[in-house]
């Protein structure tokens, strides 16, 4: 599928600290969860639709470039100033991925940061190093079962890199159903070995994934909804929603959403017969609406 935006892929660990933020950016990609070999597509565009009413024309956001087994090659990312970053991704085989780096750009000047990955003989994914120029941030290393089903993952954040501090760990853990769908995903975040933060991604399923709820355990004990997912009956995201626990300002290129603190910013999702996102819409409840539109080229 198209931009769903791979939430489960690398968790996005939301709100946690500023580097995640970082990590979103660079692990976020229009399409990841299938390849488009079948469908000969080579390009994708993304294209945010001005309002003609307001003077405002199309205007293409992001251009992705694919590699021959229909995976992710090249991501070159617009806003108003032309090219904001530019992503690059390496396979081994063309089809594992082994590297990916991302190359900002502003004001003439340029922020690398790459993300190398790590595979065990199966070639699962055994381990991610992200990195700035040099600067190694984190790490986050993988555990399956004998049967290669992934048990739990640690992720440890960097702060003085030169003694090898740690300045953080995020252990995460997952539960599967008899069908092998993932029914809680539990994550403990510890500073200086005290736990600081508690958080649950639970799935809600019957023989398929329906619906997925992110939640943060707040100071009174409370579990707070932060993210959810829902799937249509084919098992394609169809709503993808994140609550605002401060109120937050999204931009898109020269455009801006606000959501009010305790709301929520939606992208919805529409699909073509080959099942390929065409349309995305991002809104909120008080009418902000931007719209999306993806064009694939053979």
């Amino acid at each position: 599928m198209s931009k769903p935006l791979i939430f489960w892929i690398f968790s996005i660990s939301w709100g946690l600290c500023g580097l995640e933020k970082v990590y979103a950016q660079m692990e976020v990609l229009p399409s990841k969860s299938m390849t488009y070999k079948t469908f000969g597509v080579k390009k994708i565009e993304k294209i945010i639709l001005g309002d003609s009413t307001l003077g405002q024309a199309d205007f293409v956001t992001s251009v992705e470039e694919l590699n021959t087994f229909g995976y992710p090659a090249k991501q070159t990312n617009y806003d108003e100033n032309g090219v904001s970053s530019i992503q690059v991704f390496s396979y081994l085989y063309d089809s594992i991925m082994v590297r990916s780096q991302w190359t900002q750009v502003k004001d003439s000047n340029f922020t690398v940061r790459s993300t190398e990955h790590s595979r065990n003989k199966n070639n699962k994914l055994k381990s991610l190093s992200f990195y700035e120029e040099d600067r190694l941030l984190t790490t986050i290393k993988y555990k399956y079962s004998k049967q290669g089903v992934l048990l739990s993952e640690t992720q440890k954040l960097f702060g003085n890199t030169k003694k090898g501090s740690i300045s953080s760990k995020i252990e995460t853990y997952y539960t599967y159903d008899d069908n092998g769908i993932v029914t809680e995903k539990y994550t403990v975040t510890k500073k200086n070995k005290k736990t600081t933060q508690k958080q649950f991604y639970i799935v809600f399923s019957e023989d398929r994934r329906i619906k997925e709820e992110y939640l943060v355990n707040d100071v009174d004990d409370k579990n707070i909804i932060r993210h959810r997912n829902i799937y249509d009956d084919k098992g394609r995201l169809k709503v993808s929603e994140h609550f605002s626990s401060s109120g937050s300002t999204y931009h898109f290129n020269n455009r801006q959403i606000k959501v009010e603190k305790g709301k929520s910013l939606r992208n919805e999702y529409s699909y073509d017969d080959r099942g390929l996102v065409v349309f995305e819409k991002i809104c909120t409840d008080d009418g902000q609406e931007i719209n999306i539109k993806y064009k694939y080229s053979n």
